[in-house]
C-alpha cells in the first residue's frame, strides 16, 4: 500500500463515523477557502495545561505533532492516510508484518539524519510505555528500511503509525528528545519552555515546503481558564484558543468563528477500588446523558452507551435513577470519591460536569466528594481514527474474559466483510457496556475558536481541537490577514 501524497488511502467520513471517529469535518469558518498560502508571520496559539513539557497533558497533544515532531504517518485533515516518515508500506503474512520505507534525507533539528535506528528505537520506546501497539518484533532490513511484525495481522496497522503519540525521535536518548524537543518538525523550540507556553521558529528548509508550514514562528501560551482563552482572542491576543467558552464568543462581522467539529473525542468515568462493579454498575443505569450533553458540553456532542463506538441517537441509555439506588443499596455503598485525569483541565464545562455527577449521587442516595486518589475518576480521551484502535485502546479493567476479547478484536481485522466486521465491533461494544469499569456516556466535539485572519485548505481534521492539534502545520493568513 503506498502510503504518499496522492495516493493515500481514503477514507469515507461515514465510515469513521461508525468506526469510532471522524477524521475530517468540511470548513466551518466563512473565509474563503482557495485563498493560495504564502509563508509569513506569527502564528499565536492560547490552549489548556499546566508544568513546561512539550508533551503529558492536553497542551502538549496539541502541541508537538504537526509542529515539533512527525510521525511515521499522518491523517489529514481531508481524510486521507499519507506517509509522514514513513514514504511507504507494504504488508506480507496477511499483513502480520509490514515493510516499512522511511523518507530520505530527514533531519533531526540537531542537524542528525533520521534513519531506521532512529525508527526503531522510537516505536520501542513508546511500546515500553503504551499499551495495546501489538509489536512482536522490530528489525531493521536497511538504512530506510524497516520490518514490523504483529502479534496478530492488523490490515488497519498504518492508522496506528499515525498515532500523535507515536512521534519519531533520535536513537541515542528518545526520552530525552521527547522533553527537549528534538523532532523533524517544521517548527523548532526557540528558547526552553516555561509555565507560561514556548515558542517555536520555522525551520529554514524542510521536507514539506511549499504544502505546509505556513507560520515564521509560532507562540504557545498556556491558559488555564477558558474565559482567559476567549477574552485573549477577542481581543487579538492570540490567533486561535482550544477549548474556548462559547458564551463569549457571540457571533459580529470579521468576529472570532467557533469551529465544532464531529469527533470521538469521549467522556470516560473509570471505577477503581471496592465495589467497583456496583458502583460502575450505577453510573451506567442512572446517568442522564443528555444533562452531561447539555450541561458539560454545551450541546456540542452526542450520547454515548458506555462503549467508544458512536451509535444511533435512540440507543443511548434512559437515566433510571431508582435502578442505580437500588445497585447501590445492595452491595451496600452509600458513599464515593470523584476526582479529573487527562484532557478535563480547563474545558470550560467542568463545573457543570460535577454538578451532573453530583445530581446523579443525590438521586442515587450517594454521597460524592473529590479526593487525590478516587473511585471514579473522569478524564476526556482522544479520538481514534478506526473503531478497531477504539476498542483496542479502551480499558478491559472488569471484563470477566479479556483474552477473549482481545480473540474476537483480532478476528474482526481479518474479517474480509465489512458487515462481519461492524456485527464483531457491535457485539464487541456491548460486552464493554455490560461489564467494563470504564464507562462513556457522551461524545465530545473538537471544539476550537480562531480569528478570521487564519484560513486553510477547506478541511479540518477532528481527530483533537486545533485541527488535530496540526493548526500550525495547515492554516495560514488570509488575504487580509
Amino acid at each position: 500500500m503506498s502510503a504518499g501524497g496522492r495516493d493515500g488511502r481514503r477514507i469515507s467520513r461515514r465510515h469513521l463515523i461508525r468506526s469510532g471517529a471522524a477524521a475530517t469535518l468540511l470548513a466551518a469558518s466563512s473565509v474563503g477557502v482557495r485563498a493560495e498560502p504564502v509563508r509569513r508571520g506569527l502564528l499565536r496559539l492560547a490552549a489548556p495545561g499546566s508544568g513546561t513539557g512539550l508533551a503529558g497533558d492536553l497542551f502538549g497533544r496539541l502541541v508537538a505533532p504537526g509542529s515539533v515532531f512527525d510521525c511515521l504517518a499522518e491523517i489529514g485533515p481531508d481524510g486521507r492516510l499519507h506517509g509522514e516518515l514513513a514514504e511507504s508500506w507494504e504488508p506480507r503474512d496477511g499483513a502480520r508484518l509490514w515493510a516499512v520505507t522511511l523518507r530520505d534525507g530527514v533531519r533531526f533539528h540537531d542537524g542528525q539524519i533520521f534513519g531506521a535506528e532512529d525508527a526503531l528505537a522510537s516505536l520501542r520506546f513508546h511500546a515500553s510505555r503504551m499499551e495495546g501497539l501489538g509489536i512482536a518484533s522490530l528489525r531493521k532490513t536497511g538504512p530506510r528500511q524497516i520490518l514490523i511484525a504483529l502479534d496478530a495481522p492488523d490490515p488497519g496497522f498504518p492508522f496506528l503509525l499515525a498515532d500523535p503519540a507515536l512521534v519519531m525521535l533520535p536513537a541515542a536518548d528518545p526520552e530525552g528528545a521527547l522533553a527537549a524537543g528534538t523532532g523533524t518538525g517544521l517548527y523548532r523550540l526557540d528558547g526552553a519552555p516555561t509555565v507560561t507556553g514556548l515558542r517555536l521558529r520555522r525551520v529554514a528548509a524542510h521536507y514539506k515546503d511549499g504544502r505546509a508550514g505556513w507560520f515564521e514562528a509560532v507562540e504557545l501560551l498556556r491558559i488555564a481558564d477558558p474565559a482567559e482563552r476567549s477574552a485573549a482572542l477577542l481581543a487579538g491576543r492570540v490567533d486561535a484558543a482550544a477549548a474556548p467558552d462559547p458564551v463569549l464568543l457571540k457571533p459580529r462581522p470579521r468576529g472570532p468563528v467557533l469551529v465544532s467539529a464531529e469527533s470521538g473525542m469521549h467522556l470516560r468515568l473509570s471505577v477503581r477500588g471496592p465495589g467497583a462493579p456496583a458502583l460502575a454498575a450505577a453510573l451506567k443505569a442512572g446517568l442522564d446523558r443528555a444533562a452531561l450533553r447539555d450541561g458539560f458540553l454545551g450541546g456540542a456532542g452526542g450520547l454515548a452507551a458506555d462503549h467508544p463506538l458512536p451509535i444511533r441517537p435512540g440507543d443511548a441509555p434512559r437515566p433510571d435513577p431508582g435502578q442505580a439506588r437500588h445497585i447501590l443499596a445492595r452491595a451496600g455503598i452509600d458513599r464515593a470519591t470523584l476526582g479529573f485525569g487527562p484532557g478535563l483541565s480547563g474545558l470550560p464545562g467542568l463545573d457543570s460536569l460535577v454538578r451532573s455527577l453530583s445530581d446523579f449521587a443525590g438521586a442515587a442516595g450517594l454521597t460524592l466528594s473529590v479526593a487525590e486518589n478516587p473511585q471514579i475518576r473522569a478524564s476526556l480521551a482522544p479520538a481514534q481514527p478506526t473503531g478497531d484502535l477504539a476498542l483496542r485502546r479502551f480499558p478491559r479493567d472488569g471484563l470477566t474474559d479479556p483474552a477473549g476479547f482481545d480473540r474476537l478484536l483480532a478476528e474482526s481485522r481479518s474479517a474480509q466483510d465489512s458487515a462481519l466486521r461492524h456485527e464483531i465491533h457491535g457485539q464487541l461494544g456491548r460486552i464493554l457496556a455490560q461489564e467494563a469499569l470504564t464507562l462513556v456516556p457522551v461524545f465530545a466535539h473538537a471544539r476550537f475558536a480562531h480569528s478570521a485572519r487564519l484560513t486553510h485548505l477547506g478541511h479540518i481534521g477532528a481527530l483533537d481541537m486545533l485541527d488535530s492539534g496540526r493548526i500550525a502545520e495547515r492554516w495560514h493568513y488570509g488575504s487580509y490577514g
